[in-house]
């Protein structure tokens, strides 16, 4: 199963973002090349100042930020074997979540 996929920058004419995926579990077991981090993980961000974490996905509580805020899984699955999982939210719910995730960021 792919949980994401990247499209190279020769096809692309976006601005590039330098990243890599690689493989990190097989089948459910932790699978990944000398010096990645293996295993499913969480990706976590604070409610009140948008921090990332990355966490083993079988960690247990996501805790609180340093500025007090609450850390929330981020990636959550909406399609599993062709059943969804949550009804997709509309294009005005999608726009005001947008806004506020952006609010956070420095231009």
């Amino acid at each position: 199963m792919v949980h994401g996929y990247g499209i190279g920058t020769a096809i692309s004419n976006a601005p590039v973002i330098d990243f890599a995926m690689d493989t990190v579990e097989l089948d459910g077991k932790p699978l990944a090349k000398r010096g990645k981090w293996s295993g499913s993980k969480s990706v976590l961000a604070c409610d009140r100042c948008g921090t990332r974490r990355i966490v083993p996905y079988t960690a247990k509580g996501a805790g609180t930020c340093a500025c007090g805020g609450v850390f929330a899984e981020i990636l959550v699955s909406v399609l599993n074997h062709e059943t969804l999982l949550a009804e997709p939210d509309a294009p005005a719910t999608i726009r005001k979540k947008v806004m506020e995730a952006v609010r956070i960021l420095e231009l």
